[in-house]
């Protein structure tokens, strides 16, 4: 996977789930305005279990940017 490529994923999987994050959290709101009651914060469970999937793709295509760059310092080619 090239560099833009990866970038692309990793941003790709932010978008989607801030996107997920918020579309839940508005339903939520929804939900707690119209039944005017307490409703539990059910949209944390994708905030929470989101997150660390977001951290692994962006640390993935971080560690092979690194590898790459260090690659091509072993070889002495530049881009």
């Amino acid at each position: 996977m090239g560099k833009p490529a990866a970038l692309l994923a990793a941003r790709i999987t932010a978008i989607v789930w801030i996107a997920a994050c918020a579309v839940q959290f508005i339903v939520w709101a929804m939900i707690m305005v119209i039944s005017a009651d307490l409703v539990a914060p059910w949209w944390i469970w994708t905030v929470l279990t989101g997150a660390p999937v977001v951290l692994a793709v962006w640390w993935v295509t971080g560690a092979l940017h690194a590898a790459r760059r260090a690659l091509a310092r072993e070889s002495g080619w530049t881009p």
